[in-house]
């Protein structure tokens, strides 16, 4: 079940955005599968402009609002059935941990990237922090300790990262796809897509089993 749950989430973030946009009749950013499996939460900005969570019953029916008051919502991250990790946007914006039971919310860091990442095999969540224009740095939030750690500096202007699921690091540079082994933690070229026509690679995803990675490019 949870394999199944896995690649659920894995197609919904790659190719359901269409079916939601049109049951929201306005864009929404970032769908994604539900703890529970039977919904796609999605941040849906709504006529008058504002952007809230919202889910979406895969089975059909009308969408519910999860957060009443917690606003504009940029994008999000699933911790548990009833905690959220949000990037909501401000000056500065912010990251920030939300029960949605009670909409309670603390505040992680400021200046984060859009990228929330469960690292795997730890109970922890990664997030890019913009600590100035010029040193942009991937940090880990450990969930049970609350504490922060760095884990290493991005590439200049970099903020799309991915997980592989044996826990190594994926980002991209222009065309090139880069690794950082759990092993040795060295940035290593693994894939150069400029003969293709590409210029540049965001949007990183990798499937449950690690065997297949998806991006957006032009």
């Amino acid at each position: 079940m949870k394999d199944c749950t896995a690649k659920a989430a894995f197609v919904v973030g790659i190719i359901l955005s269409t079916w939601v946009t049109a049951q929201a009749q306005a864009p929404s950013p970032s769908p994604t599968l539900m703890p529970d499996g039977k919904s796609i939460s999605v941040v849906r900005v709504e006529a008058d402009g504002t952007q809230r969570l919202w889910k979406f019953p895969l089975a059909g029916g009308a969408p519910m609002l999860i957060l009443e008051t917690i606003k504009p919502v940029g994008y999000h991250l699933w911790i548990d059935d009833h905690t959220l990790a949000l990037f909501i946007l401000g000056k500065p914006n912010t990251l920030q941990l939300v029960d949605t039971r009670t909409e309670e919310a603390e505040t992680i860091a400021e200046n984060p990237g859009r990228i929330l990442r469960r690292i795997p095999h730890q109970n922890k969540l990664s997030f890019v922090h913009k600590i100035s224009d010029q040193e942009w740095m991937i940090k880990a939030y450990d969930l049970q300790t609350r504490q922060i750690a760095p884990i290493t500096q991005t590439f200049t202007g970099v903020e799309d990262y991915a997980w592989t699921p044996a826990g190594d690091l994926l980002m991209a540079k222009e065309a090139k796809l880069f690794v950082r082994k759990k092993s040795d933690w060295a940035w290593q070229e693994v894939a150069d897509f400029s003969s293709a026509g590409l210029k540049t690679i965001t949007r990183i995803a990798v499937s449950p089993n690690g065997d297949k990675i998806a991006f957006v490019a032009r």
